[in-house]
């Protein structure tokens, strides 16, 4: 029931302190966190627990926790990024002069969260603009806003396209030839790990192209490795399809229960697939990746031996593909449709011993099998890794080391 003195328009008291006509998103955090706490404090025979404070004013715990929460936060952009929308927090507001609060106390906090209403509609127009917006200053809110806004992207665009992933794990390894030291072999593994079917209205699940002819040319020494062994999953019931001169790789099962999920992984080793001293005009090298696949997790690892680019360190390069395509080493403008991210590089350290994924246990053992055949030991390959959960359909990721002249040359 809505107390009819709370609707009248007179705000006269208190209404400078509950910061009518502010337009700065940190004083009104501020001012909305203190009101509000002032309220909560003031309802009869409660104490600011969640639980006290639902039962009293007879709204749901989850609400009044986000609520109580927000309002403890020291950043002023996290407490209002944090509320709910002015509407929830109006009710729990009428509620709790219901339950015994001062009208004025309680005019005071609507008066508050009137000027954050308007602030929200007449400042940035939606209430996702808002979060988006005052995300970009606080770290911590920014993560918090990204991994919820891809979460949802996967969620629908797995419904979309009816297939979903776990894991989408990329690794490269970068070794001196041991013949041709002016070369270098390359090693992958790519693919995925917990393909699931969602639909069975959709006839071509995904589709991953097989290595491209020229390598096969070009690269007589490559062979396959056989890493079903440590799958997590059953091989994925996969149908190879012609088109375009290019073998594709078609996922299409039947839909079964939640327990009908696979893993497809390649594992190749390819002699001299590389110079090791680039063309000068070539000053970036590095592993890129675009997920085809709505996936849970991105893994990234690239892994070189303590001769390649010594003394450097990879970093992370996120594009949108939509309009320009897929970026590659040569592009001379790498800013362009260039993504800002929070996700970071993190240096393993050498040895390949820090290399489990909770994704896929077998991922560790796997990787390292694959180094084996290279004739290296452990101790000379350092690691770097990028983990990002729900990466962005059809993103592209790129981990790259920035090469200068000398580091070509040298």
């Amino acid at each position: 029931m809505t107390d009819p003195d709370l609707n009248q328009n007179s705000h006269s008291q208190g209404e400078h302190d509950a910061g009518q006509g502010c337009s700065d998103p940190s004083q009104v955090g501020e001012i909305l966190a203190s009101v509000i706490k002032e309220v909560f404090e003031a309802i009869p025979e409660c104490t600011m627990r969640p639980t006290d404070i639902a039962r009293r004013i007879g709204i749901s715990r989850t609400m009044v926790s986000r609520v109580v929460s927000a309002i403890k936060k020291e950043n002023a952009f996290v407490t209002l990024t944090s509320m709910p929308g002015p509407e929830s927090l109006r009710s729990m507001m009428h509620a709790s002069r219901i339950a015994g609060v001062s009208i004025e106390e309680v005019r005071v906090a609507i008066a508050a969260i009137d000027v954050f209403d308007t602030m929200i509609r007449d400042q940035y127009g939606t209430r996702a603009a808002f979060n988006a917006a005052l995300s970009v200053d606080q770290e911590s809110s920014r993560e918090k806003f990204e991994q919820a806004s891809r979460y949802q992207m996967y969620k629908g665009m797995s419904q979309m396209l009816g297939v979903c992933s776990k894991a989408w794990l990329t690794c490269s390894v970068n070794t001196p030839n041991k013949e041709d030291p002016s070369k270098l072999d390359l090693s992958t593994v790519l693919g995925s790990s917990g393909l699931r079917r969602l639909r069975p209205d959709i006839p071509l699940m995904v589709s991953m192209k097989d290595v491209p002819q020229h390598w096969r040319r070009n690269f007589p020494g490559r062979r396959e490795y056989d890493i079903r062994k440590y799958y997590q999953y059953p091989q994925a019931p996969i149908t190879p399809i012609e088109f375009n001169g290019e073998i594709l790789k078609s996922f299409v099962p039947d839909v079964g229960s939640k327990d009908s999920i696979y893993d497809h992984l390649t594992a190749t080793f390819s002699p001299k697939a590389q110079e090791r001293y680039l063309d000068p005009k070539i000053n970036r090298r590095g592993i890129s990746i675009i997920p085809d696949i709505p996936v849970e997790t991105l893994n990234l690892d690239f892994i070189v031996h303590e001769d390649v680019y010594p003394g450097l360190t990879p970093e992370l390069f996120v594009y949108n593909t939509n309009g320009t395509g897929k970026v590659r080493v040569l592009d001379p403008n790498w800013s362009l449709n260039r993504l800002t991210t929070s996700d970071t590089v993190e240096f393993l350290g050498t040895g390949l011993k820090n290399l489990d994924l909770p994704e896929m246990p077998g991922y560790s053992d796997m990787i390292q099998y694959v180094c084996s055949q290279t004739g290296y030991e452990p101790d000379v390959l350092r690691t770097y890794r990028v983990h990002i959960s729900y990466p962005l359909y059809g993103t592209q990721y790129m981990l790259a080391f920035k090469l200068h002249a000398k580091d070509n040359q040298d």
